[in-house]
């Protein structure tokens, strides 16, 4: 309890940061081109970092699994998979550099030019920082799989750092492309700390290892678990090329709500989760997975619960407080637009709160098809709903048709563990059993 006290706190002050962070840059860009093409660009850079996670993404458990036969094998399977991470980032990088432009130009098609063409510069940029994002999450991934979570807390404590100090003092002479270089500075710094520290405290220092036998397993699992979350994770771009075509600042409204809910979900949930996904991992990788099915449970509820909570005070003290610090900044009826932006997310981050652990353990019992299926159909869901509500609800037919698909995925989940159908995949190193 006491480090789970103690991640909560550093949790807590990352997310104070962030929410510094939009803090000042809200006062810099309210709601604007500037604003739009930031949040526009900053949607196409995690659609291509999560295209670089599906070779990687299912490390934490193959790691797990090989340490039960053989530590210094799965040293060797992590310094692989670093080489793979380090030459995916360099080709995400070269995808962005060519593909930038008319990603940026399919997102957001109803961008003013000015809009077009500061998220253009914007993503040019920022593309650099995938040579090493995987591999910081790599690194993140093995620390956190030998249970030191701090360090990872600790360093996502810069990005908002970084990321505040070329708002307050950069972004005058480089508009939003202060922020790219912040991020280029504060993962560059991660992935060396990170690195040093797995070199000294586990003994893993890089080697370019090009293969080892588990990396096909992974690269397998990875891509379909990961391709089951791109999945899902189109609803942004969605959103994003759909809000692009309302008048300026409306994609603001909606990312500034976004912003705000995902913090708090951060600061409740994401404890919770993170201890849970590796307990969770080693009790699959130990055979026990009834153990495992249980702990999903209460760490569903959980998350649930906490993130509800916290929610309430924001539901009924937003807009005011968004008037005492935003008046100068935001007319009123921009205001009501995010407070209302805000109300109308709260059902589909509640649903993320809960359906948070069945990810972990669908990834942990490697059921990529699985989660592919339920992705699939909440999307569509999701397209539906939107094409659905558009015509009467506008710029909020985004935030509905989010809280009616996350619904639908969060009931697929639960359906699908009640009927049993949730079944494992035997880890490496277990004898083969037929795949569901």
């Amino acid at each position: 309890m006491k480090r789970l006290f103690l991640y909560n706190a550093v949790i807590a002050a990352q997310t104070l940061l962030a929410l510094a962070f939009q803090f000042v840059f809200a006062l810099r860009f309210g709601a604007s081109a500037s604003s739009d093409a930031y949040f526009a660009g900053m949607a196409v850079f995690a659609l291509i970092a999560g295209v670089a996670s599906f070779f990687t993404h299912m490390f934490m458990q193959y790691y797990n699994d090989l340490k039960v036969k053989d530590a210094a094998d799965a040293g060797r399977f992590y310094q692989a998979v670093m080489t793979v991470s380090l030459a995916a980032g360099a080709a995400s990088f070269g995808a962005m550099a060519v593909f930038g432009e008319p990603l940026a130009r399919a997102f957001a098609p109803g961008f003013s030019v000015q809009a077009a063409a500061e998220m253009k510069s914007f993503v040019l940029v920022l593309g650099a920082a995938l040579v090493w994002n995987r591999a910081v999450a790599l690194n993140n991934a093995l620390i956190n799989a030998e249970m030191r979570f701090l360090l990872p807390y600790l360093l996502g404590l810069l990005a908002p750092l970084f990321n505040i100090g070329a708002v307050l003092f950069f972004s005058g002479s480089y508009g939003i492309n202060a922020i790219a270089w912040a991020t280029l500075s504060s993962g560059l710094f991660s992935l060396l700390a990170t690195s040093l520290f797995i070199k000294k405290d586990m003994g893993f220092g890089l080697s370019f290892r090009f293969w080892h036998p588990a990396i096909a397993g992974l690269v397998r699992d990875s891509f379909s678990i990961r391709f089951a979350y791109q999945l899902w994770a189109l609803r942004e771009p969605a959103a994003v090329n759909f809000l692009s075509r309302f008048p300026e600042g409306s994609l603001s409204f909606y990312f500034y709500a976004v912003r705000l809910l995902s913090a708090l979900l951060n600061v409740v949930a994401t404890p919770v989760i993170h201890v849970f996904a590796a307990k969770a991992s080693r009790l699959i990788s130990s055979g026990s997975f009834a153990g495992a099915r249980r702990l999903m449970g209460i760490a569903s509820v959980r998350s649930f619960v906490f993130f509800t909570v916290a929610c309430l005070p924001l539901t009924i003290f937003l807009q005011d407080l968004l008037k005492v610090f935003f008046s100068q900044k935001f007319s009123a009826a921009e205001i009501g637009h995010i407070y209302l932006m805000f109300l109308s997310l709260v059902p589909a981050y509640a649903c993320a709160a809960a359906e948070m652990p069945f990810n972990n353990v669908v990834a942990a019992m490697k059921m990529g098809r699985r989660a592919m299926f339920i992705s699939t159909g909440g999307v569509v869901f999701f397209l539906a709903a939107l094409a659905a509500s558009a015509p009467g609800a506008g710029i909020y037919a985004v935030s509905i048709s989010m809280g009616a698909a996350s619904s639908a995925v969060l009931a697929a989940y639960i359906l699908s563990a009640r009927a049993a159908t949730l079944r494992p995949v035997p880890p490496v190193g277990f004898s083969e059993a037929p795949r569901h």
